[in-house]
């Protein structure tokens, strides 16, 4: 078989090792065959053991959604009183995270949800500001995830005298007329992974959480 490498190229790897491997003995042929299995072997499973676990979480009511999560980051403890789920980080964690997801819903309105969301949200906002004196609201807005349309509400508070940033998204299913959705709440302490309030939800164990969440219980 010709080469496929043109002559002003020169030979090709197979052309110039071809004669050498074939002068070696048979057995060392064979050793090094079986130290690159190995090699590779070993490539994969250090990659396997390297990666994140996760897990997959999916609740069916009142509220049906899924999500997946770093199970190596985040713990699923027992909910509060109107949640549907609860994730903390291990009690050991330089710079805890916390999860929880409740179901919302809209008072009846006409139209597009868009136009109610930050007149509801508005009143969440009141709430959290009564029941928190250091609260500190710093931006809302319209959100999406995953297709789902919905609102945000970023903010900033204090827990045992160090600063909490926290994202609080309420998300639809997206149709006309839609009233009940989901009403996620994530809180993560400054550090130098979650620096300001952006990263809540963008960064650490609360990225994976947001970034996968989906209403109802099939996953894509």
């Amino acid at each position: 078989m010709s080469s496929l490498v043109r002559p002003e190229f020169g030979p090709t790897l197979s052309e110039l090792a071809g004669p050498r491997w074939r002068r070696w003995p048979r057995w060392v042929r064979i050793a090094l065959a079986a130290g690159a299995v190995v090699l590779v072997v070993a490539v994969v499973l250090a990659a396997r053991s390297g990666a994140e676990p996760r897990d997959t979480i999916v609740v069916r009511g009142p509220l049906a959604f899924n999500l997946v999560y770093q199970a190596d980051k985040l713990d699923r403890i027992a909910p509060a009183a109107g949640e549907e789920l609860r994730l903390r980080s291990p009690a050991s964690t330089a710079a805890p995270a916390l999860v929880t997801v409740r179901p919302v819903r809209l008072p009846a309105y006409g139209g597009d949800p868009a136009g109610t969301l930050p007149v509801f949200a508005g009143g969440l906002i009141t709430e959290m500001r009564a029941a928190d004196p250091s609260f500190v609201l710093r931006s809302e807005g319209r959100a999406r995830v995953n297709g789902q349309p919905g609102y945000q509400i970023q903010f900033q508070t204090t827990r045992n005298g160090r600063t909490v940033y926290g994202r609080r998204a309420l998300l639809f299913e997206d149709r006309p007329g839609v009233r009940d959705g989901a009403d996620i709440t994530m809180l993560a302490t400054r550090s130098p992974t979650i620096p300001n309030v952006d990263a809540v939800g963008s960064n650490g164990p609360t990225k994976l959480v947001y970034r996968s969440f989906r209403l109802g219980t099939e996953r894509p």
